[in-house]
């Protein structure tokens, strides 16, 4: 159950807003758009008014993941002279620092890793690789995007692929292991298409197809990771 609810505070003159990612210290970024600029937004409490971090109009700025030392990435969509590009924001500075290569990164760890969109990863020294997952059926993916990264470096998101559609996966660094999540539960109710988020301990979530009294209907889901032996028996 949830306790309150609220609308966050925004910059004067906002026509549109959007809370992105939240970290454990309730520091929360997202996006704003006026009439004439748009903003990268950080709230330092849920309660503040927001700093924003412009941008022009076409360019739409935005933050979308934060860690727990407070770093965000975003990205700006581009504005018509370049292409989309991501970048980092430390709390407290006055400015965002640029990738050195294109992509939008879509979380952040503890250790400062990024995953993102186009199946892009960078590692803390700025450098990055492109994620190869096939699909289940050994096939190249059409689209890989990568949701969220935990401090062991494991990554959730999802695969488009052609034979069998949006396909929930997570990723494994260390072990170069990729484990597609809906055929691990061997739930014929359950389609995961999407994995949103991991936390810490390994639980996922995300989004799908769950049978309800006869027909199929959008629902989130949760995957909770087995922490002992005792758990299975």
């Amino acid at each position: 159950y949830f306790k309150t609810a609220q609308s966050l505070r925004v910059p004067t003159g906002t026509l549109r807003s959007y809370a992105l990612g939240i970290n454990d210290s309730g520091e929360v970024v997202g996006a704003a758009q006026l009439s004439t600029t748009s903003c990268a937004l950080r709230w330092a409490t849920t309660t503040s008014a927001p700093t924003c971090l412009s941008f022009s109009y076409e360019a739409f700025g935005q933050l979308s993941g934060i860690n727990a030392s407070g770093k965000a990435v975003g990205a700006k969509i581009g504005d018509g002279t370049s292409d989309i590009v991501g970048y980092t924001h430390t709390r407290g500075a006055h400015a965002v620092t640029y990738l050195t290569t294109d992509g939008i990164p879509l979380a952040i760890n503890k250790l400062n890793w990024l995953s993102g969109m186009d199946a892009r990863i960078w590692r803390p020294n700025g450098t990055s690789f492109t994620l190869s997952v096939l699909c289940p059926n050994g096939q190249t993916p059409v689209h890989t995007e990568l949701y969220d990264l935990n401090q062991d470096v494991s990554v959730v998101g999802s695969l488009q692929c052609e034979a069998e559609g949006y396909v929930a996966f997570r990723w494994v660094h260390g072990a170069n292991v990729t484990q597609y999540l809906g055929l691990e539960m061997h739930d014929p109710t359950l389609i995961m298409e999407v994995a949103t988020g991991i936390s810490e301990y390994g639980h996922i979530v995300g989004t799908g197809w769950h049978f309800e009294d006869g027909e199929w209907v959008e629902r989130g889901w949760l995957l909770t990771r087995v922490t002992s032996i005792a758990a299975v028996q």
